[in-house]
């Protein structure tokens, strides 16, 4: 599952997961800065923050975290297999 990620900017600071503030699905977050801007007009420095973001509506992030534990899972598999052949020649 290939997700679309795009720039986003907001001034109050995102939660990596948001599963509350929409009804319709899931905002995922990364890359999260803290940028201090100056307000042209009042001169005013101020903090946003910009960040990467996906939203996924509710079914799509079930399918989401599905891939990401098969994939886990996937990968662990990887590791107890190298490790055994490790320790069946002798290695380990």
């Amino acid at each position: 599952m290939e997700l679309n990620w795009t720039k986003a900017e907001s001034r109050l600071s995102p939660v990596e997961l948001d599963k509350v503030s929409s009804p319709h699905g899931v905002y995922m977050r990364k890359n999260i800065e803290a940028v201090s801007v100056e307000d042209p007009m009042t001169k005013e420095t101020y903090i946003k923050y910009v960040y990467d973001e996906v939203f996924l509506t509710h079914s799509e992030y079930d399918r989401y975290i599905l891939i990401q534990d098969i994939n886990l899972k996937h990968d662990d598999d990887v590791v107890d297999d190298y490790t055994l052949k490790l320790i069946e020649e002798g290695i380990l």
